[in-house]
């Protein structure tokens, strides 16, 4: 890192400045022809294992040394967070989430590695045939390797795209085919828990509805406008995400009307 600002007063917002790392965004590498386009969804599996592989106790290290609580690095930070966000936002509709992620939470004898925790194709970096880069870390945690992976799954599947609607059956059958050789791929580098891979996939889908709902009552006035604008937004993404919500926990989560 080259430098670090966090005084938002000189460009609007803290910001990093790196070296420039070689390479192209892997999801560029979806929509044209590529001599390793039938091996992305292994190279995602691959580099996210590497990456899990690493030392964590190196990170926490390295944090403390700046003066951060490792407390920030873990599931339960992020969760109180999500917790006060709905609680400010006025989500009642999501509330019930917040009890079943508290009483279904898997057994702490699962390992913890480092986990980037907005793990996908927009934010690894491809060059000459092999990852090069993993960017955007806001996300990262110490956690089971599943809540690495059910977030990656959730994102692969709920993603929003934005092709003509009569697409969608299409784009649902390459989202369902990626996903299945991205986990197939990780699952033969490194053992998974399924019960724990379902809560941290609701997890991060719980996320995706809480961004929706902040937009909403930004919107409608309740709540300051989000620094950024959520991308899931969408009518037909918040149906989505919430039906997979409810298939893996028979809850059903509603947000505020959109204002018209």
């Amino acid at each position: 890192m080259l430098l670090s600002e966090t005084n938002p007063a000189r460009l609007g917002g803290a910001f990093l400045i790196m070296e420039r790392m070689a390479g192209d965004i892997m999801l560029d590498y979806f929509f044209r022809p590529s001599t390793i386009f039938f091996r992305l969804p292994r190279l995602l599996a691959e580099t996210q294992a590497r990456l899990q592989s690493l030392d964590s106790q190196a990170l926490l290290q390295a944090i403390e040394a700046e003066h951060v609580p490792a407390r920030a690095l873990t599931v339960a930070d992020w969760m109180e967070r999500v917790q006060r966000q709905i609680e400010e936002a006025e989500l009642d509709g999501l509330q019930p989430a917040i009890d079943w992620v508290r009483q279904n939470s898997p057994p702490d004898r699962l390992p913890t590695v480092i986990c980037h925790g907005d793990f996908h194709p927009s934010n690894l970096l491809v060059h000459k045939g092999a990852v090069s880069g993993v960017i955007d870390w806001p996300w990262v945690r110490i956690a089971a390797p599943e809540y690495d992976v059910g977030s990656t799954i959730a994102i692969l599947s709920q993603g929003p795209v934005d092709p003509p609607r009569f697409v969608h059956p299409v784009v649902n059958w390459f989202r369902r085919g990626m996903v299945s050789r991205y986990l197939r791929a990780y699952r033969y580098l490194r053992p998974l828990d399924d019960r724990a891979l379902r809560y941290f996939e609701a997890l991060r889908c719980l996320g995706f509805l809480l961004e929706a709902g902040q937009q909403r009552q930004a919107d409608a006035g309740v709540i300051p406008r989000p620094e950024k604008r959520t991308a899931f937004a969408a009518t037909y993404v918040v149906n989505s995400v919430a039906a997979r919500f409810c298939e893996i926990t028979a809850l059903t989560l509603t947000l505020p009307p959109l204002t018209k």
